[in-house]
């Protein structure tokens, strides 16, 4: 084999595990949908069925490398964290999340899919106006 062969057969074996990972990235956040529809059904409709096989998946996902993010309580970090909402709560410095509407997961410590989370502030003066005026870019 002589060296561009060799280069070529390098770069292709990059590709495919490249086009591997991407396809078992997919495969994990498909099944973590999944996940989030089995913590609804545990939070509203609770059954000892559904909330063994949430934790089965759960345990899953986790020996693959799966790992959930941890967020309550945590400073409010958006290259990890969706925002979704604010709420006014003065025991904790603002900018801290305190709720978490829908967990999220990472894989390998690389982010698959962020947890949607609720984010203190201590001054509601601009909440109602900010949230009127996001309404409004949401229906344009």
């Amino acid at each position: 084999m002589d060296d561009f062969e060799r280069i070529y057969s390098t770069f292709d074996g990059v590709a495919q595990l490249r086009e591997h990972r991407q396809r078992t990235q997919s495969f994990l956040k498909d099944l973590i949908g999944v996940l989030h529809i089995l913590d609804r059904m545990c939070q509203f409709e609770p059954s000892e069925a559904v909330t063994a096989v949430r934790d089965r998946m759960e345990q899953a996902l986790g020996h693959y490398g799966v790992r959930e993010i941890p967020c309550e309580g945590e400073p409010f970090d958006p290259a990890l964290h969706e925002a979704d909402s604010r709420r006014v709560d003065t025991t904790v410095p603002p900018g801290t999340v305190v709720d978490a509407l829908a967990r999220g997961f990472k894989w390998n410590d690389e982010l698959l899919i962020a947890p949607r989370v609720v984010v203190a502030i201590h001054d509601a003066t601009n909440l109602k106006h900010n949230e009127e005026e996001n309404n409004d870019n949401h229906r344009n």
